[in-house]
């Protein structure tokens, strides 16, 4: 067999095998999603907060900290953002900027009285 033959199967017999798994990909995911959450930019925390595939974790923390009124909107308005999380947010000082926003007030009332129901049935 000649070198060049060698070399080739050894080269092709290891694409195979990666040292990097699903665990790791999620991992980084995860990481890059946090880092972006936490941005300077508000357009890149909305976008965050408006996504349907940010853990519920990560909508939690960003309610916990955002200052931004757009932001806390879409935080709010997100179904993934856990009820606790909101009822907490509105037990505290920064829920004042929405008591007149109609339209945030009717999206958590009828949320929350879902979640009625659902514990209900």
């Amino acid at each position: 067999m000649s070198s060049l033959t060698t070399a080739l199967k050894s080269s092709t017999a290891s694409k195979g095998t990666s040292s990097k798994n699903a665990t790791f990909y999620n991992q980084e995911k995860s990481k890059f999603i946090e880092e972006m959450s936490v941005s300077v930019n508000e357009t890149t925390r909305i976008d965050v907060g408006r996504s349907d595939h940010v853990p519920a974790g990560t909508l939690k923390r960003m309610l916990a900290i955002e200052t931004e009124v757009d932001v806390l909107k879409v935080i709010l308005m997100n179904p993934r953002t856990p009820i606790k999380a909101i009822i907490d947010f509105a037990a505290g000082p920064r829920a004042g900027q929405f008591e007149d926003d109609e339209e945030v007030i009717a999206y958590l009332k009828n949320r929350i009285g879902e979640g009625a129901d659902a514990d209900e049935g």
